[in-house]
Formats: structure tokens, sequence, C-alpha cells
């Protein structure tokens, strides 16, 4: 009986290791949880800190050499993309200078960052995948102290498959450096290799350090060297936001027509255009949004992919102006392309000197097609000139594109009256109902003899009224 429990416990034993999880098995590190940011929450223009870095997964880069270098890893993810942004402490900087020519150089020889990522299959399939799989393909993307970047996936023909430079690099990742003495600060956006799902992912962090004899290289995980993808340690993509959610504001609500979002307000027609950016093409342009035409069918509209967004224009006089309308064009519903948070409006009086008088929001439009939107503004000066200006897209964009087809200013002159050609006739004032004051006998009797005193003949007339 004895040998038959052992036995038993024996086949048990054997069947739990069989269904042991790989990653358990191997016993990778676990560097913890990366959170999820929405895109427009990571600024690649710059290598400065975002303020979702401050709430995900830290993993410092300690491992090697880290007397010459040392620094520590943040990672995030979106729907798009795996961001990991590492602040790097070298004490011994060196500027090499190399040119960005796509030419190849031993790019690993430089004060850079390496960013390995663990891949399902081999060259090819592009997939991030779970920690602990069979097989250890990885891709590597590099960004060096000067901003030059890198990259080159495991298995690939080298060294055809290893891409150095902007030109050969910006369809495979995108990233930004921040330089501040022996410190240096790079960002990765990497989307090639597709969309992120929760779960573990394969990653390896390297920091590579230039010094006068050779160079080091400190990693967040040493077991697994460079290239062994199998040993590295994982982050777990959670679906929770590093940065909270904004409360949802106020939607704006298009009309139909100008009357409508002037709602009594006294527009500005016909303005001058002065000058303004470039459309995609001649009928496109900034100078487009002043063709106040409802029923053109040219469509005229100022549409373009080149920032900044912008157009100024002039009155006849000064205005105070109150209110800004903007219509929409004829395919904004299908194509999102909107002004960001943080458009402005600006008002001068030489054409050279502006002053903000209205900062935006991406919400004050909506996608719909050519439909009339409109924001009030407090404002007291009067301005001649006017500019608007957009530096960036809505964050519900891919990339930078946005389409109005008309502006139109509301307000009045400087003294309070709006121009002659354009004021609405006001409607006449009611006449105030007169009361004949109460007058006695005696008093009648006065006033005649004062009158026959001197000298007014009175008499009675009948007049008719119309």
């Amino acid at each position: 009986m004895r040998k038959i429990i052992a036995l038993i416990l024996a086949v048990l034993m054997l069947a739990a290791l069989c269904v042991m999880p790989a990653s358990a098995a191997k016993d990778n590190q676990n560097f913890g949880n990366a959170k999820k940011v929405n895109d427009s929450d990571i600024n690649m223009k710059s290598g400065d800190r975002d303020a979702a870095w401050d709430n995900t997964v830290a993993i410092p880069v300690k491992t090697g050499d880290s007397d010459y270098a040392n620094g520590t890893a943040w990672v995030l993810w979106s729907d798009t993309a795996i961001y990991i942004y590492t602040e790097v402490n070298d004490k011994t900087p060196i500027i090499l200078g190399t040119p960005d020519d796509g030419e190849y150089f031993n790019a690993w020889e430089t004060d850079s960052v390496e960013v390995f990522i663990e891949v399902d299959g081999a060259q090819g399939d592009l997939n991030a995948r779970t920690i602990g799989n069979a097989g250890d393909a990885c891709w590597q993307f590099r960004i060096d102290r000067e901003g030059m970047p890198s990259s080159y996936q495991r298995s690939g023909a080298w060294t055809d498959d290893f891409l150095v430079g902007s030109a050969n690099n910006k369809d495979r990742f995108a990233w930004a450096v921040k330089v501040d003495g022996n410190k240096y600060y790079t960002k990765h956006k990497i989307t090639m290799l597709g969309a992120p799902k929760p779960g573990e992912m394969g990653i390896q962090i390297q920091i590579n350090d230039k010094t006068d004899d050779g160079y080091a290289q400190i990693r967040a995980n040493d077991a697994s060297g460079s290239w062994n993808a199998d040993e590295f340690g994982f982050v777990v993509l959670v679906n929770e936001l590093a940065v909270a959610a904004a409360p949802a504001g106020p939607v704006a609500v298009g009309v139909d027509t100008l009357a409508e979002a002037s709602a009594g307000k006294n527009a500005l027609m016909n303005p001058e255009f002065i000058e303004g950016g470039e459309g995609f093409n001649d009928k496109e342009g900034s100078y487009s949004l002043f063709v106040y035409d409802e029923g053109s069918e040219d469509f005229p509209k100022y549409c373009t992919n080149k920032a900044p967004y912008w157009a100024s224009w002039k009155y006849d006089q000064s205005y105070i102006v109150d209110r800004i309308i903007f219509r929409t064009a004829n395919d904004n519903a299908q194509y999102p392309r909107r002004m960001g948070d943080g458009w402005t409006l600006s008002g001068s009086n030489d054409g050279s000197n502006w002053n903000v008088i209205y900062t935006g929001k991406e919400s004050d439009v909506t996608n719909t097609n050519f439909q009339y939107y409109s924001v009030d503004i407090a404002n007291s000066t009067a301005y001649q000139y006017y500019k608007l200006n957009s530096d960036i897209a809505a964050s519900d964009q891919n990339d930078f594109i946005i389409q109005l087809s008309m502006v139109i200013l509301c307000g009045n002159a400087a003294g309070g009256s709006a121009p002659a050609a354009e004021a609405a006739a006001p409607a006449p004032a009611a006449k105030p109902a007169v009361t004949a004051p109460k007058i006695g006998d005696t008093g009648v009797i006065v006033l005649i003899a004062v009158m026959a005193a001197a000298g007014i003949v009175i008499f009675r007339k009948k007049v008719s009224v119309k």
C-alpha cells in the first residue's frame, strides 16, 4: 500500500512540474508593473521628464562596471507604443561628434542606452512576447548621448540589418535626449513591435560608457548578458493608468448658420488678410479662412500638416473682440483635424507687438462638417490686428494636420458702437407713456388769465390721428 501511495505522489509531483509556467520555472527577474498612458502624456519632442514617469516601475541599471556609469530606467506603455525613460550618471562623458549620415560605426562604443525587447519567434515576427517562451529572439534600440539612434534584430544579417542614423530609424522608433553635465536622459518610443497588450514583456536595459581606454557595459540584469532574451528580466504591462484621466469638460455644440453662432453679437466681416501658413495647395492656404462664402463649391479652407497653424489679419479700425467663431470644413468628421490645447488668439495695434487675449482648448471645436462653433472671450482692449496660432494638433490625432474653413470675430469699435455697415439697426425704443398733470379749476383760471395778459390767443383745433 505504501508503494502505491508513493507512486501516486511521484506522478502528481511530475505532473505539477509539467504544468508549471515557463517563466516561473526559469525564475526570470520580475522588475514590476509598467502602467499605461495615453500617447499625449509623453512629449517626444523633449528629453524632459514627464509626470507619468513618477507613477510606474523604476528599474535600477547598476549591474556590471557601475563605477563608470549607472542609472535608472522607467517603463510605460500605450495602445500604440512601449516607452522607456532612462536617467544616466556618467563620470566620464565623451563627445564623439559622429556625423548623422547613416554610415556604419561601432555604435555600442559610445555613451549610450540600449533597450532590448523580447519578441515572439524569428526575424520579422515583431510581437512583444511573454517572457520565458522558447527561443531568445529580441530587438535592440539604442540612443547615444548625442542623439544618434541605431537598431538591430537578433538573427538579422550583420551588418546589413544594423541600421544607424535618424533617417534609417525614424520608422522603427522615436527618441529624445537631454544632457545636463555628467547626467543625460534618453526617451524611447518603440512602435514597430505592434500594439502592446497587457501581460509580461521581456526587457533588458543596458548603459554603454565610453572611456579613455575602451568602454564599459552596465545592465539591469547581468544574468542574461546583452542578447540572451530567454533570460531577460520582465515587466508586467498592466491596465492601470499612470496619469489620472482628466474630468470630461463640456462638449462644444456646433450650429448651422453664422447668425446662430454670433447670437446677436456684431460679426466683423471682410477683414484684410495679412499673412499665414501654407496649405496643401493654393485653395487651402491660410487666406481661405477669410473667404466667407458658405455656398462655394470649392470648399475654401485652410488645411495643412506644417506647424504652426497660423494666420494674421486686420480691420479698418480697432475693435474690442468678445467672441471668436470657427467653421469646420467639408471632411472634419471623416478626418479629425482640430487644433490642440493651447491654441491662441492674439491682438496688436501695430502688427508687430502681440498680446494673447485667449488661450483655447481642443474641445472648443468637435469633429463635424460645416458647423459653426463660438467661444466667448473676456477682453476689454481694442485691437486692429489679430493673429490665430496653434503649435499642436488635438490629442485624438496621430499626426499634425489641422483644418478650418472660416474664422470670424465678434466685437464693437473702441467707442462702443458697431460699424455702420455691419451693425444691425437697433429696435426703436418704446415711447414712455405721458400722464397729463392734474390741474384744479383755480389753476386753469389763473393760467388763462396770465396767457391773456401776455397777448396769447387761445383757440382749439381739432387734430386728426393717423
